[in-house]
């Protein structure tokens, strides 16, 4: 199979050649110390922050990177709790220090269980 050219990105994560199984959330390659799309717990988010429940090993998120927020699931059956559901968007850090990140952009949406709400959410480091 021809390896997989990018179509998006910046390019400053290099080229990633997949040999076997590969997960991005959890496979570490060359010389990085996390893995290239980490998923990071969520205390609190506001309109152009974050605090994360733990803070990221020292290199892991970084001033440039892109992130995710995104809602797949919230908590059927109740309307209110499905609402964010299928929201998404990505933000770049601005920076990230211990378990405070910034954005370089305010967020424009919720993604949260619960209606207008941003509670019970992740982070993930975007693959640039």
């Amino acid at each position: 199979m021809p390896p997989v050219t990018a179509v998006t990105g910046t390019g400053n994560d290099g080229v990633l050649t997949v040999t076997g199984a590969w997960n991005l959330h959890t496979s570490v390659r060359g010389g990085r110390m996390c893995a290239d799309a980490s998923v990071y717990k969520v205390s609190a988010l506001g309109a152009g922050d974050a605090t994360l429940t733990t803070a990221p090993a020292a290199g892991c998120l970084a001033a440039g990177d892109e992130v995710l927020l995104i809602n797949l699931q919230g908590r059927y059956p109740v309307p209110a709790m499905i609402a964010n559901t299928g929201t998404y968007e990505t933000l770049t850090v601005q920076t990230a220090a211990g378990s405070a990140v910034t954005f370089t952009t305010p967020k424009a949406h919720f993604y949260g269980d619960t209606l207008g709400m941003d509670d019970n959410i992740n982070l993930q480091r975007v693959f640039l």
